[in-house]
């Protein structure tokens, strides 16, 4: 490229070049001259700014430089090197066309262009070669100097408008390639976010679909849950139905039942109450008639025609004593006492000596009516109602009979739906349901039928009681509490009026196991009324017994009561009595007022009853140890403790008692070891008391 210069000198040189062209004629040797100088000055020109104009490639016949359009006009050569004629007038017009054709477009290196160029600037197959060319630009370095040039490739406009449009068009399709390509990644950007949403979508319309299918699974399984529930529900509420049902009529069949027993045993009761005192009232006056005959015929080891007397006036004594109860009382010829009285006999002949065993032992025949018609037919109408409490629910399906089934189902329905359970009501209804099968229990725990002693079995034995001991939660803590106040409470309370025997020291065990159990067990409290009522009932027995049942015992000399039949067995039982009353009354240490206790206990049958009689066995000082010791375990250990003024009586004793049995020697006796044992711990633990 040149500067201004160049643009001007090159238009000059170009215009006179176009003036020889154009004229016409023939041309001489001088305007060949001028032509040729015009052609040197141009190329000269040419070569002070740059290389413009066309170049053939090396290999053609002309190898030298032409000036611009010579390649093109036939025959146009240097005179020096063609020798050819000068061009024709057509020609010269050709190449002035030509020329004025290519005027506008730099000058270019041929070179040889590709098919997909040509066709983009709309230019022939005979026409690449020529119009596909090199531009060459000095970077400020001589034409000559092509190690400093650089080539560009251009596309030769053939016509000025028609490269100009091709160009534009190429430009238009580059631009339009560009559009389309951003076109096309920005669709591909959309496609590709789009696909990510579709697939974010799909994530989301698939966990819609496994959150649809977790709640449809939830909803059958809740389904499921409340058509299992519905079902269990219905079972349950036809089986508390059908069990409402049998317990209505069986129920009162059990109170029916109740107070047949009650009654029978109460009028067995009145008669045991009435006949056994009077019965040893009249063998304590019958004996007493013999023992004085006995001291008037000289008292001691008596035989033959005096023993005869002696037991003539005994029984001549019972005959008279017994006449005297049947006109007093209306009781017929008196074979009721004349029986019980033959009863307590057989068990004073019975007797072989004080020993450990025998005051333990059971007292017998408590609990039997007098074995007359009237006793007997009590005791089988007693026998046939507690077999008919056994079989009552015979004919009742296990599921309805059983308490221990019934509680199962009740818990399993807690368990399964304590929301319903507790809307049916059944916390509240529990011991009215249950009531039934416990008032069934306890006639038959409460049978004292055949001599059997009441309330014989703990209370932990029986079935209800275990079977809802167990079944104690909440809502139904309160279940125990309520059927012992309202059921076995008032039980106990017939039993200790009724049937409990004071003097009987087993059912003295077993009754105050069974209030610890209702106190304990059942959570009870000490205040509650029911309880203070057996608690007084407990009282009132002692001592309606301690003075209407003779208590008291008899100080006939040993000697002289050998020659009377029974009386050695009479006074041994009478001791036992004594001796079990006041030990029952001292279980009841915690329940009833220590002051009372110590009040029975201590003064009326220690001091009252038993002391005299202990002070005269001195020569018998095997019984002394076998009674002391007796005492000596009863005695609570909190009062040993406490050492009140009420034991001090007891304490002076048994402190005579073990001096006499060393002075005897005795310590070593099998028969009286266990008394005496008992004596010395009883004193250890007394004298560490006072020395603490």
């Amino acid at each position: 490229r040149g500067d201004h210069s160049y643009g001007a000198s090159s238009k000059r040189l170009g215009r006179e070049m176009a003036a020889h062209m154009t004229s016409s004629g023939e041309y001489t040797a001088e305007r060949l001259r001028q032509l040729k100088e015009a052609n040197r000055r141009n190329t000269e020109a040419l070569s002070e700014v740059g290389l413009k104009g066309s170049f053939k490639p090396e290999g053609e016949e002309d190898r030298g430089l032409a000036t611009p359009g010579d390649d093109d006009v036939p025959g146009a050569r240097s005179d020096e090197e063609s020798g050819q004629a000068i061009p024709t007038p057509a020609e010269i017009e050709a190449a002035k066309l030509k020329r004025r054709k290519l005027s506008s477009a730099p000058a270019f290196i041929p070179v040889r262009g590709s098919a997909k160029l040509s066709s983009v600037a709309g230019l022939s197959d005979g026409e690449e070669g020529e119009r596909v060319k090199f531009k060459f630009y000095d970077e400020g370095k001589g034409v000559g100097d092509m190690a400093g040039g650089r080539y560009v490739r251009e596309i030769d406009e053939p016509a000025a408008h028609g490269i100009s449009a091709a160009v534009v068009s190429v430009a238009d399709l580059d631009n339009q390639a560009k559009e389309a390509m951003e076109n096309i990644s920005r669709a591909l950007r959309r496609m590709e976010g789009g696909e990510v949403s579709r697939d974010g979508e799909i994530s989301r319309l698939r966990e819609k679909v496994e959150f649809a299918e977790g709640k449809q699974a939830n909803a059958k399984g809740r389904l499921d849950s409340l058509t299992e529930q519905y079902v269990f529900l219905e079972q349950t509420q036809q089986y508390l139905s059908t069990l409402c049902e049998c317990l209505g009529d069986k129920a009162g069949d059990i109170e029916a039942l109740e107070e047949d027993i009650e009654g029978v045993q109460r009028k067995i009761d009145d008669g045991l109450r009435r006949l056994r005192p009077l019965a040893r009232d009249v063998l304590f006056q019958s004996m007493q008639a013999g023992i004085m005959k006995a001291m008037f015929l000289g008292g001691t080891d008596l035989s033959g025609p005096d023993a005869q007397r002696v037991a003539e006036e005994l029984e001549k004594k019972e005959a008279d004593l017994v006449d005297a109860h049947c006109r007093r009382d209306d009781d017929g010829d008196g074979a009721s006492l004349r029986r019980v009285m033959e009863q307590d006999r057989k068990r004073y002949g019975a007797f072989r000596g004080m020993s450990w065993e025998f005051l333990n032992a059971e007292e017998d025949g408590g609990h039997r009516a007098a074995e007359d018609e009237e006793g007997d037919v009590l005791e089988e109408k007693l026998k046939d109602l507690f077999d008919s409490s056994h079989t009552l629910l015979a004919d009742v399906d296990e599921d309805f009979c059983s308490l221990d089934r019934i509680a199962r189902r009740l818990g399993h329905f807690k368990e399964f739906d304590r929301g319903s359970y507790s809307q049916a009501y059944v916390p509240e209804s529990l011991p009215q349901l249950v009531s039934p099968f416990v008032r069934l229990e306890l006639l038959q725990w409460a049978d004292s039928s055949g001599g059997k002693a009441a309330v014989s079995a703990p209370l932990g034995a029986m079935e209800w009681y275990r079977v809802l001991k167990s079944y104690k939660a909440d809502p139904d803590s309160d279940l125990l509490r309520t059927l012992t106040e309202k059921l076995l409470l008032p039980k106990l309370r017939f039993v200790v009026a009724h049937l409990w025997d004071p003097a009987n020291l087993h059912q003295t065990r077993a009754l105050r196991s069974a209030v610890d159990d209702a106190v304990v067990g059942c959570g009870v409290e000490g205040g509650s009324e029911a309880l203070q009522e057996v608690l007084l009932a407990v009282r009132n027995a002692y001592h309606w017994d301690h003075e209407n049942a003779n208590a008291g015992i008899p100080m006939w000399p040993q000697k002289v009561a050998r020659s009377v039949p029974l009386s050695q067995g009479f006074v041994a039982h009478a001791v036992r009595r004594a001796a079990h009353k006041f030990a029952g009354l001292l279980l009841w240490e915690g329940l009833i007022d220590q002051g009372a206790l110590a009040g029975m206990a201590i003064k009326s049958i220690f001091e009252g009853a038993m002391l005299p009689y202990l002070r005269t066995l001195k020569s018998d000082v095997g019984a002394q140890a076998c009674i002391g010791g007796f005492l000596c375990e009863a005695v609570p250990e909190g009062w040993l403790r406490a050492v009140p003024e009420e034991v001090g009586a007891l304490v002076g004793f048994v402190r005579d008692c073990l001096a006499d049995c060393q002075a005897a020697a005795m310590g070593g006796q099998q028969q009286h070891r266990e008394g005496v044992d008992q004596m010395r711990q009883f004193l250890r633990l007394v004298d560490e008391q006072q020395q603490g």
